[in-house]
């Protein structure tokens, strides 16, 4: 039988006691790895500014924030896409995730495909893209999953969420380019999502995106 692990981290100092450990440090961790999945390595912002490695700072993405019991601030937490995930380049930066309010003060989402605009507001529980006719915005190529991708209004936040077989990619009004897969993102500002494949701003299968 196979053996999946899920990865927390947080850096800080300890309490040691009866060969055990206590502390803010050890409480963050444990925060930290309740939200991975299987297979996923997760940290905080500490631990992914300390990375001065080229090849393991490359790998390090924006992932979401955390609200953890104590502190006034969300954390800004970290994944380290460890796995070959092919051609991908130019990951997010953590500029994504410096100021709260980019997502907090987000009202709704606008989609426009096809010259139309689609408007999903903060009380729509689910919205999927895909290429399946029951999708809520419909969106056809052999690389596209019948249900590939879910848009969704949680904490103040929208979020999409990869549910494919080839991975969601989106570029951002900065040019800040984030692949998921099997993965959720926030969505802040505007920006581009493709199905399946890299972002090209010409391709007619391409999702603009606004946060209003």
């Amino acid at each position: 039988i196979g053996v999946s692990i899920r990865i927390g981290m947080q850096y800080g100092s300890t309490i040691l006691e009866n060969d055990d450990i206590f502390g803010d440090t050890v409480n963050v961790a444990a925060r930290v790895s309740s939200m991975a999945k299987a297979r996923q390595i997760l940290c905080t912002q500490e631990i992914a500014f300390m990375v001065k490695s080229g090849e393991l700072s490359n790998n390090m993405r924006p992932f979401d924030r955390l609200r953890v019991k104590g502190k006034n601030e969300q954390l800004d937490v970290y994944l380290y896409a460890w796995e070959n995930e092919g051609d991908i380049t130019n990951m997010a930066t953590a500029s994504s995730f410096t100021n709260p309010a980019r997502h907090d003060q987000v009202k709704k989402l606008v989609l426009k495909y096809e010259g139309k605009s689609h408007t999903i507001e903060t009380d729509t529980t689910s919205y999927i893209l895909g290429r399946g006719k029951d999708c809520d915005l419909l969106i056809k190529g052999d690389l596209i999953s019948r249900h590939h991708s879910k848009m969704e209004h949680r904490r103040g936040k929208f979020i999409i969420t990869d549910q494919s077989t080839n991975g969601t990619f989106i570029r951002t009004a900065e040019g800040q380019e984030i692949f998921l897969r099997r993965e959720e993102f926030t969505v802040f500002g505007s920006g581009y999502i493709s199905l399946g494949k890299k972002v090209d701003p010409s391709d007619e299968n391409i999702v603009h995106f606004f946060c209003e």
